[in-house]
């Protein structure tokens, strides 16, 4: 007789189990990053099985959920050891797989073309970093992302888009050479962030300000957002050492892509670091954490000595390019505040913002 070896066609992470006891506990992410000393990004990673579990996190995990160290780091061998020997075929499900914009993806070079749904889901599983789907739904969950974004009224929102978009931030990410994260170098670097919005090319300006936030344990990304993704920008700490702010340039025009930058910024400093922060520039928005990094961005922009004036400026070019000069911004910049703080109408004076051509914000994706 033959022996035929065992070849599994399914595999459960340690965060299934996880999962089930925080419920059962009335425990909830932050919680239980908060007990782990780590953030919610890292220990996602862990429980999804994307991150190998260590010593350090089982005998944490005991202390909050219960079981010995060595359950925990069996379990997740277990998982590991299973989740490599299951076939490709059984790696993902259809369901999955199908919603996702891959015709897009495949067009952003993110995954190859000219190859069967098999290879391509296999393919979308190593983008993600994880073997399975059934990671990825622990890895990038729903709910969380949900309450992530601005608005819930953001119309074609879909998921699965936004954890790529998210993902191809976090792996631009991983090539850029930061500092550890210092609030206070991060603050006056972003005064020196400010004169570069007078530069008309993202090709020129933003490798500069790469470089200002990379030196203050900032990842600057910029990633087109697919169908399905409406978000101009995004922020979250992927280590305690590390954050990282993701940009779509979604509109094309300065006001919005600097005051994008500089609300995402307001996040990093002023919130929770254990939060993630996805924001559309459309929502209405009025959490408390959201009108705080509106006010910090209009502030950091337009400081408050300077506001009153420009909320008596009249509406005309010459003002307006003056007004600019003084503060040191581009003109679109105030545009877009006298806009927003209503002195004048949406369509008056558009033609003082900048429209960043395709291909040059092609250059910095």
């Amino acid at each position: 007789m033959t022996e035929s070896t065992f070849r599994p066609n399914w595999a459960s992470p340690v965060g299934e189990t996880v999962a089930q006891l925080m419920s059962a506990g009335g425990i909830d992410d932050s919680t239980l990053a908060a007990h782990l000393g780590t953030t919610i990004n890292e220990t996602r990673s862990v429980l999804s099985g994307v991150t190998p579990l260590s010593l350090e996190f089982a005998e944490k995990i005991s202390e909050i959920l219960g079981g010995s160290p060595a359950f925990w780091l069996k379990r997740d061998s277990s998982f590991r050891e299973n989740a490599e020997k299951i076939p490709k075929r059984y790696r993902y499900e259809k369901e999955w797989f199908r919603s996702f914009p891959v015709r897009e993806l495949v067009d952003l070079g993110w995954i190859e073309a000219n190859v069967g749904e098999v290879e391509k889901a296999n393919q979308l599983l190593d983008f993600f970093g994880v073997y399975l789907s059934k990671q990825w739904k622990y890895r990038y969950p729903q709910a969380s992302f949900a309450s992530a974004f601005r608005t819930s009224r953001s119309f074609g929102l879909k998921h699965e888009a936004v954890a790529t978009w998210l993902r191809q931030g976090e792996r631009k990410a991983s090539e850029i050479e930061c500092a550890n994260w210092d609030r206070e170098l991060f603050k006056t670097r972003l005064l020196e962030a400010r004169a570069l919005t007078r530069n008309r090319h993202p090709a020129r300006f933003f490798p500069k300000l790469q470089k200002l936030c990379s030196e203050c344990g900032v990842a600057l990304a910029a990633v087109p957002a697919p169908s399905g993704c409406p978000a101009s920008g995004a922020t979250q700490f992927l280590t305690r050492s590390k954050a990282l702010i993701i940009l779509s340039f979604r509109f094309k025009s300065d006001d919005h892509f600097w005051f994008s930058f500089f609300h995402e910024a307001g996040h990093l400093l002023l919130h929770n670091p254990d939060a993630i922060f996805i924001d559309d520039d459309l929502s209405q928005d009025d959490s408390e954490a959201e009108r705080e990094a509106n006010e910090f961005a209009q502030s950091l922009l337009i400081p408050s000595e300077h506001r009153e004036a420009m909320l008596r400026l009249p509406a005309h070019h010459g003002e307006v390019i003056r007004a600019a000069l003084t503060l040191g911004i581009a003109p679109g910049i105030v545009v877009g505040q006298m806009q927003k703080e209503g002195v004048i109408p949406y369509n008056y004076l558009n033609k003082l913002k900048r429209r960043y051509k395709q291909s040059d914000i092609a250059a910095v994706f």
